[in-house]
């Protein structure tokens, strides 16, 4: 087993205190599946002339296998909150990104 195999075990699946159940579904009109996730908002920085912004993103870590066919009108339900995935980062490891929005891409 690999260090990330390990990681999977421990960050994302149902007996992990790290991991949190979502509903994960494709487009807005699929039935949903329920998938383990770390979700964290992560700070951005904006710059507008002398002035900088900051702002916290929603993003979740999530195993590649649990969301196959993953795209821009994909949607995670977290505690009754829907968030558009708008950016997908997969990585070598099994791990992929999404960075989320309330707001749906248009």
């Amino acid at each position: 087993m690999s260090v990330f195999d390990d990681m999977n075990i421990v960050f994302r699946n149902s007996s992990s205190p790290l991991a949190e159940a979502v509903t994960f579904k494709l487009t807005s009109g699929s039935t949903g599946s329920n998938i383990y996730v770390n979700f964290f908002l992560e700070a951005s920085e904006n710059s507008l002339g002398e002035v900088s912004v900051t702002k916290k993103d929603p993003v979740a870590y999530c195993n590649t296998a649990d969301i196959v066919g993953v795209s821009y009108s994909s949607q995670i339900i977290r505690n009754g909150v829907t968030y558009y995935v708008v950016k997908i980062d997969p990585d070598d490891n099994g791990e992929t990104v999404l960075y989320l929005s309330k707001q749906p891409i248009l």
